[in-house]
């Protein structure tokens, strides 16, 4: 069986995809409504009372919505990872009882694999989608602002990778290196 993301495109109903995409964007924005709201608390100082209420007001605005829009989002997550996980042990099951299996023998291996594919298939997906869906928001907040400052905060970013990138063979010796030496003890 071969689980991938054509699988998961079969086994979870579109509206409940089309809903997941609709709330994954807006619930992404807390980052942007961060930039927002710090960025305006400077010019709050001079600002009329009138000023500073239409402010609060759409600041409160903007977290109340993101947070219903986050919760909406995790919520349909769950559910989508729920339909997925039956999906994946009915066809387990399937496959378990036709090949003749001792029952016993197949239920465990049958709710370790799920277990697995959940934790390291379906729950990555769920991350990635997130990760995704701020980085878009967050891009678009840097770029309408400001976009040269936006390519400057990309550039800086992109340094945080280098050591990583460089220096990935020499932590990987060190890493065997000290995996080696706790065995010898």
């Amino acid at each position: 069986m071969k689980i991938n993301l054509q699988w998961l495109w079969r086994h979870v109903p579109r509206f409940e995809l089309v809903l997941l995409a609709l709330f994954a964007f807006p619930g992404s924005f807390e980052q942007v409504a961060n930039g927002w709201t710090f960025g305006q608390i400077p010019a709050m100082v001079a600002a009329q009372a009138r000023e500073r209420w239409r402010f609060v007001l759409i600041a409160v605005g903007l977290y109340v919505g993101t947070y219903v829009f986050s919760f909406g989002f995790q919520f349909l997550m769950q559910d989508v990872i729920r339909r997925a996980n039956i999906a994946l042990k009915s066809t387990m099951l399937r496959g378990s009882f036709a090949s003749g299996e001792d029952q016993n023998v197949g239920l465990n291996r049958m709710t370790g694999d799920a277990v697995k594919i959940q934790d390291q298939y379906f729950n990555v997906i769920a991350a990635i989608i997130t990760a995704a869906c701020t980085a878009i928001a967050c891009a678009w907040l840097v770029f309408t602002s400001n976009w040269q400052l936006g390519l400057i905060k990309i550039a800086f970013s992109f340094l945080a990778m280098l050591p990583m990138a460089f220096g990935a063979k020499f932590m990987a010796r060190l890493g065997q290196r000290w995996s080696s030496a706790t065995r010898k003890r």
